[in-house]
């Protein structure tokens, strides 16, 4: 038998989860089950959204849960404000958005049935995902940096030396590199 009550096993379970007393979701302790409750009930990190940890733990440098910049917290988030372009919502962007994994899948999985080719991110470079999920902080899309978005890079008007197209510089450029 056993030889705990029920609550003392829930305060064990709170005390072993680094939550304390915290509700869910609270702060940088908490965690989602991904994707929201599917799946084999692994925890992910609020803060990188890797599985198997925590963001109480994790050893990332902590990120604003808006827009996933390392610069600041979401009460100083200037990106506060604006819509997701995954799922619609105010408060976080595409970078942070938690329908990113299930967006993802449906694109794989409606837009290349039987095609054969796979979806290349946006953001990294990477074939697999898109930017939406893209595990990779977010990038400005004219310059590569991820201290800006292309609304405020120095380098949207420049012109870019593979494919001549103003708004892109060749590191972001879509276009084989010209040799």
């Amino acid at each position: 038998m056993l030889d705990m009550s029920l609550d003392d096993v829930i305060k064990k379970e709170k005390a072993a989860s680094g939550r304390g007393g915290k509700a869910r979701g609270g702060g940088r302790g908490g965690a989602r089950t991904v994707p929201y409750g599917r799946g084999s009930g692994a925890k992910t990190c609020n803060n990188c959204g890797v599985v198997g940890h925590l963001a109480g733990a994790c050893p990332e440098p902590a990120q604003c849960h808006a827009c996933g910049s390392t610069a600041h917290a979401v009460a100083d988030c200037p990106n506060r404000d604006k819509a997701c372009d995954i799922c619609g919502k105010t408060g976080h962007l595409k970078a942070k958005c938690r329908m990113a994994a299930r967006a993802m899948e449906k694109t794989m999985v409606v837009s290349h049935v039987g095609s054969g080719t796979a979806k290349t991110c946006n953001n990294c470079g990477v074939v697999g995902h898109l930017a939406g999920a893209c595990p990779e902080p977010a990038q400005c899309h004219a310059c590569g940096s991820t201290s800006h978005a292309v609304a405020e890079c120095p380098n949207r008007d420049k012109v870019c030396d593979n494919c001549g197209k103003v708004g892109h510089l060749k590191v972001k450029c879509r276009k084989p590199v010209q040799q």
